[in-house]
């Protein structure tokens, strides 16, 4: 079985580097773009399945990049970015400007501690995994399965797949229409490929 994981393009506010979980926003020109561009690494590949985010950017970037009829996607909200709460919009440093003494904590501690209204990052991880568990209960071993999703989900998986826990969390980094490629060969997965064209902006959702 092989899985290839594809970030969306970017956003405005990819761009402007505020945290972008639940938020909803389009594709940029730039991140259409890049869709487009990420489409000649993927037309080598067949899919069997199409698992998509339902957030726009990430199905706007699967319309680009795959040429695959949008009817054949599978839409599950739990392969979404990260909740972050009241955070969405902010930036990094007015969120430690302005959040006090909560956002210190969260600081110090935000594998466990959520967002303000949003999830942490155990909860999140926790979420994506029960996802992929789910679905993959129907994956066949001779699938080749695209998923079309957000940097955070993408971590989240290769994490759990190649280090068993949350420790390898921040090891990828995962830029805008990033491709990843993972063979998994006798249950073990194998990282084949991790192609990122395009650098994203720093602290980039």
């Amino acid at each position: 079985m092989q899985i290839h994981l594809l970030r969306h393009g970017e956003t405005e506010m990819n761009a402007k580097g505020t945290f972008c979980g639940f938020s909803d926003p389009s594709l940029s020109n730039k991140g259409k773009d890049q869709a487009r561009h990420i489409a000649e690494d993927l037309k080598s590949h067949t899919f069997t399945r199409v698992l998509v985010s339902p957030l726009k950017r990430a199905v706007e970037t699967a319309v680009i990049a795959t040429g695959i009829d949008p009817d054949a996607y599978e839409l599950h909200p739990d392969l979404r970015e990260m909740n972050f709460g009241a955070w969405e919009g902010m930036t990094y440093e007015e969120i430690m400007t302005t959040g006090g003494d909560y956002a210190l904590k969260w600081e110090a501690d935000n594998l466990n501690i959520p967002c303000l209204e949003g999830e942490s990052m155990v909860t999140f991880h926790e979420r994506v995994m029960a996802a992929y568990n789910s679905l993959s209960k129907d994956f066949k071993e001779e699938d080749r399965i695209l998923i079309v999703s957000h940097a955070g989900v993408i971590r989240s998986l290769l994490t759990e797949w190649l280090h068993g826990s949350m420790e390898g969390y921040w090891r990828y980094k995962i830029d805008n229409c990033g491709h990843v490629i993972v063979d998994f060969i006798d249950g073990f997965a194998v990282l084949v490929h991790l192609k990122s064209p395009f650098p994203a902006p720093e602290r980039s959702f």
